[in-house]
């Protein structure tokens, strides 16, 4: 009898990494005064909203994503910082410098969260566990951040671990987090065991109220419903991927090469813009914050996208992709500027907001800043085609490169002394 030799295929175990409170937990590696008291991170005009908040300000029902007016009346002694992307993104950097030495198979998804893939280490949960507690270890004593790690089989169940692994606030007190969660593939039953539908991934409100019609909220219970119930509910797609995740089934890779898509800023105004003139007004400051935000990603965009919001609700986008990817200030308000010529602001504007798509490195782009310094030839026959191209044009003899090489000064001053200790200085021609 001839016996088929079938190789058992290795365990796959991917690492999740996540900082606790990021945004707040950096204002306060910055300014240990702000440790004592309950800590939001977030704008102060009535449409603001809570980017992030210390867990003493979870102790009093505060969140991410609330509005602040509602955070401030939760918790009255509530302190309120203005957010700096500048200084997150250098911390972000930091951080992924760090998990880096872990696995060089890195996937990060968020200034503060990553997924790392840690197959190839040939380990045992034991010392993948021992592994995190040490990484954890070097982070809070380089960084001086606390940060959460989640290991399992799939990138679902590892999110799901490292979430498990965060602080608790319970009767009003914060409870400390165990720091690392290891799932092995047999414990999966038993961790996803009572859960809500809304934990698994791609499950959101939509899905979630129409499982709900069915009886369906917990993980159990779409274990538990006839697989018709379930297609009947969601349909045929939604439902395969959501048994599959029910089970603890996750087929998703860990993509270093993954790039982020889109690098935006926006604006809701407490009072609505009512004139063009008024949102050009806001276009310098927020073209400025996108800049920053650009240059600390090291990235240029090729496409810039205007997003306005009428008193109404009701939303526009106006987007433009120009030949030479935008970095400077000034290049950045001038597309937004012809873009905003195309909305109806008279109708009232409460929110505003532009991005940068089709990005390319910073540095990919530094021959064609180059060509535009003195002495060069290309340097007429560029200035040339960008007023035929109706883009943003250099008008001096060092053009885009000295405008941001002056930007990336400042953005360092403020990094270094705070946000209000350099103005934006966009020119308005």
């Amino acid at each position: 009898m001839t016996h088929s030799h079938v190789e058992a295929r290795p365990p796959r175990w991917v690492l999740h990494a996540d900082v606790d409170a990021f945004f707040a937990s950096v204002e306060i590696l910055d300014d240990p005064r702000l440790a004592a008291a309950p800590l939001a991170v977030g704008g102060l005009g009535g449409r603001a909203v809570v980017a992030s908040c210390s867990y003493s300000a979870r102790v009093y029902g505060v969140r991410s994503a609330m509005p602040m007016g509602e955070a401030r009346r939760l918790c009255p002694g509530l302190v309120v910082v203005p957010p700096r992307f500048e200084r997150y993104s250098t911390v972000s950097s930091a951080l992924m410098e760090r998990l880096e030495r872990v696995s060089p198979t890195i996937e990060a998804v968020a200034l503060d969260e990553a997924y790392l893939d840690v197959s190839t280490l040939d380990r045992s949960t034991e010392s993948l566990t021992q592994l995190a507690v040490g990484l954890r270890a070097d982070i809070a004593a380089q960084l001086g951040l606390d940060v959460s790690v989640g290991i399992a089989p799939n990138k679902l169940l590892a999110k799901l671990a490292s979430e498990a692994a965060k602080p608790r606030i319970i009767e009003r007190s914060i409870r400390d987090g165990r720091g690392v969660v290891t799932v092995d593939a047999a414990d999966v039953p038993a961790f996803l065991a009572g859960r809500s539908v809304r934990e698994l991934h791609g499950v959101g409100p939509a899905t979630a109220s129409r499982l709900a019609r069915v009886a369906i909220r917990t993980i159990d219970d779409v274990l538990a419903a006839p697989v018709e119930v379930v297609r009947a509910a969601v349909g045929a797609r939604v439902s395969a991927e959501l048994l599959a995740a029910a089970r603890g089934e996750d087929s998703r890779r860990v993509s270093p090469e993954r790039a982020t898509r889109s690098i935006g800023v926006e604006r809701t105004f407490e009072s609505d813009l009512m004139s063009l003139d008024e949102v050009d007004e806001m276009l310098v400051d927020l073209a400025a914050e996108l800049a920053a935000r650009l240059r600390a990603h090291d990235q240029r965009a090729a496409t810039l996208t205007l997003k306005m919001r009428y008193s109404d609700f009701s939303t526009v986008t106006r987007s433009r992709t120009v030949a030479d990817p935008l970095l400077a200030s000034t290049d950045v308000r001038a597309v937004a500027v012809r873009l905003a010529r195309e909305t109806e602001p008279e109708r009232g504007v409460r929110l505003l907001g532009l991005s940068g798509s089709s990005l390319r490195e910073a540095g990919a782009q530094l021959s064609l800043l180059e060509a535009a310094l003195p002495g060069l030839d290309t340097a007429v026959p560029r200035a040339a085609t960008a007023r035929a191209a109706g883009e943003p044009e250099d008008r001096s003899s060092s053009g885009g490169a000295a405008r941001v090489a002056a930007e990336s000064a400042g953005d360092r001053v403020r990094q270094r002394f705070g946000p209000s200790a350099l103005g934006w200085n966009v020119r308005r021609d």
